[in-house]
Order: C-alpha cells, then sequence, then structure tokens
C-alpha cells in the first residue's frame, strides 16, 4: 500500500501501467524463441584445477626450501586469504604450515591446471615432496568446465535438480554474476570467469568442489581411473538447455499469454531456475508453464566435456 487514500493516491494508474508492460511483453513473445538459435555453445573446455592432499607421512620443511631453492624459487612464508600460514611454492604449489614455524607438513595444496599433462604435474610433485606425496589421501578436488558463451545466457539455460541453490552473487547494478549451488562436502559454483579475470571474451565457469567423505577416496596413482569412469558425473544435478516458447496469442487464451510473459520477465531477470522457483509456489510449474517451453539440451553437456578433456590431461605425453 502506498499510504494514501482517494483518487489521488497514484496506485491505479501504476497498476494499469504494470498491466500494459505485461501485455506488451505477452505480444512480443507470443511466437519467438527465447534462446539461440543453436543448441548451447560451440566450445568448452574441462579442467583439474585444484587439488588438497593430506600426506599421512610428514614432509620435513628444511627439504621442501632446499628443493625450491635448487629449481631456483625462493621460499617464501605468508598468510593468504584466509588469514593462515602456508609456505610458497611455485606453478600454484602451496604448503600449508599451520604455525609460521612448524618444521613438518602434512597439507600439500596444488593446482594440476597448471601443467601441460599428469605427468609433469606427478613429477614436479614428486621432485618437490618425494614419494609420500603419491600415496597422500585426497581431501579436496576442484574440477570445472569453462563454456565460451556470456554468464547472462548461462543463467537462463541453468536449470538445478536435487540441489538448491544457496547464495547468488551480483554487482551493485544488480547484475547476477554467480551461483553457489549446494552446501558442505559437495558444492557447486557457477560465475562469469570472463568478469574475473577482466577478460573481453565471453567465458561462463561451473566448477565443482569435492571434499572430505565426497572427495573420491583413492591414492594420486589411482586418481586418473576414477574421474574418467562414465559412472563419475559431478554435474548431473545440472541441466543445461536452450529454451523455446510454444504460445501463440492467436491459439491460446489470454490468461496463458500473460503466465508466459510473466515467465519470460523472470526468465531474463533470475534465470530459469530463478523463474521456475518463483513460479512454482503450488507446484504447478510443469502443467502451467514447463509444458508450453521446448528445452533442448546442450550438445556439449559439462560432465562430457569434463571427461573429454581430463582424457586428454590424463593422456598428453604418455608412452606406456
Amino acid at each position: 500500500m502506498c499510504g494514501l487514500k482517494g483518487p489521488g493516491c497514484g496506485c491505479l494508474d501504476g497498476v494499469t501501467a504494470f498491466f500494459e508492460i505485461m501485455l506488451k511483453a505477452s505480444q512480443a513473445v507470443s511466437s519467438t524463441k527465447l534462446a539461440s538459435n543453436h543448441v548451447g555453445p560451440d566450445r568448452a573446455e574441462g579442467c583439474l584445477d585444484k587439488l588438497i592432499l593430506l600426506s599421512k607421512v610428514a614432509v620435513p620443511r628444511e627439504n621442501l626450501e632446499r628443493r625450491l631453492a635448487e629449481s631456483g624459487v625462493t621460499p617464501r612464508v605468508c598468510t593468504l586469504k584466509d588469514r593462515k600460514w602456508y609456505l610458497l611454492g611455485r606453478d600454484g604449489v602451496q604448503f600449508y604450515l599451520g604455525h609460521p614455524e612448524n618444521t613438518r607438513i602434512h597439507k600439500i595444496i596444488t593446482r594440476p591446471s597448471a601443467f601441460v599433462s599428469w605427468d609433469a604435474y606427478i613429477k614436479h610433485l614428486k621432485d618437490l615432496c618425494g614419494d609420500a606425496a603419491l600415496s597422500a589421501k585426497i581431501q579436496r578436488i576442484d574440477l570445472t568446465v569453462d563454456y565460451h558463451t556470456p554468464f547472462a545466457n548461462m543463467l537462463r539455460c541453468l536449470d538445478v535438480t536435487h540441489k538448491r541453490i544457496r547464495t547468488e552473487y551480483q554487482e551493485h547494478s544488480g547484475i547476477k554474476t554467480g551461483l553457489l549451488i549446494g552446501a558442505g562436502a559437495n558444492k557447486i559454483v557457477v560465475y562469469d570467469k570472463s568478469k574475473e579475470r577482466g577478460e573481453q571474451l565471453d567465458r561462463s565457469r561451473i566448477e565443482i568442489q569435492l571434499s572430505g567423505n565426497a572427495a573420491p577416496k583413492v591414492t594420486i596413482d589411482d586418481l586418473p581411473r576414477a574421474l574418467i569412469v562414465p559412472e563419475f558425473r559431478p554435474f548431473k544435478s545440472l541441466r543445461l538447455s536452450d529454451v523455446r516458447i510454444d504460445v501463440s496469442a492467436a491459439t491460446h487464451p489470454e490468461a496463458v499469454v500473460h503466465r508466459m510473459a510473466e515467465f519470460e520477465t523472470l526468465w531474463r531477470h533470475n534465470g530459469f531456475y530463478g523463474a521456475r522457483k518463483a513460479l512454482n509456489g503450488s507446484r504447478n510449474f510443469q502443467r502451467d508453464v514447463q509444458q508450453l517451453l521446448t528445452l533442448q539440451r546442450w550438445s556439449i553437456e559439462p560432465d562430457d566435456v569434463l571427461r573429454e578433456s581430463l582424457n586428454r590431461f590424463f593422456n598428453q605425453g604418455v608412452s606406456r
């Protein structure tokens, strides 16, 4: 309520204007497609972005510092964003200290994506930590898929099943830049990678973070086999589809046209998941809206992209 009474309050004019906007929107989308002409972007890459290892056998700090120095790196101890102490290596390798004077190290933070192949990553790890690292437990693994598409398009094509979107990130202008899906040991982050890096090219990233009991229960030596089996589908809760609306003002009642106009407005601002959530209060989205849409799954799905990219990474330069 505006707090005013009588014909001069302006509420009636506002309501009339709103319905005029909705009518124009319904006329605009009554026979148009809501998404692009092709089924999804034509380029995507996946990678094994991060591995956090927990070694049962302590790695002596003095050995690490000596090996780093031999490789031309000056060992440096500092705190990072989490305000905890680390010994910094090179090529994305860090060693968690806990305390700046700690001399025995168990946790190793690595970025396999910084290396051209899995063999190169393993060699670097062995050179620094010895064979102890190869029997380390995997505490966390981050796997990513980058699509060459604007984040706004990613948002409009994304639906989520069996998980909830916990957090939405946005700029001061209200433009969404990221989503956090799930919680605890199994989280998915979807965000505008090009904006994060200040790139001119459109790139959207899907990243899954598996930790604790959700991480693969294998040693590093067995990790490649665990990640490329068909049963491993970390992004199975995501659906990426181009959206078409199958409504015509000439063949559908006015109420249906208005409903689909409302869907389009929500879809454009909040994405498919946000629109479905907003219109599913009575659990009728499937009946009232989705049956009037054509959802065309993207030709290259996240799990397929990841498996193909990991296969190349694991087998690059392998002669055995």
